[in-house]
């Protein structure tokens, strides 16, 4: 015969119900993620993320136009990563 226990603590008025539509709030170094779920319409994931940027945020092409030369990021296609100055003039990217 199996064992069931009872949860301990005051028994509740009402069942808890399960939530179908909530909205979770992320901040992480001044940015601000807004996940909205509604189990509804999708139920393995959110309906909706909204990011929202600090003031002061700067695109990656923003930010590398603002650095001199030598200190840019390039792109290289052939391995498919970010490499330095030096490695891009090597491989003749610039």
């Amino acid at each position: 015969m199996a064992h069931y226990e009872l949860p301990k603590g005051r028994p509740s008025e009402k069942p808890n119900e399960p939530l179908f539509q909530y909205t979770q709030v992320f901040e992480n170094n001044g940015y601000k993620t807004i996940w909205t779920w509604d189990k509804t319409k999708f139920k393995n994931g959110p309906v909706s993320v909204e990011i929202e940027y600090p003031r002061e945020y700067k695109s990656f092409e923003e930010e590398q136009a603002s650095l001199p030369v030598t200190k840019r990021q390039y792109f290289d296609e052939e391995s498919g990563y970010y490499v330095g100055y030096q490695t891009a003039k090597k491989k003749g990217i610039i």
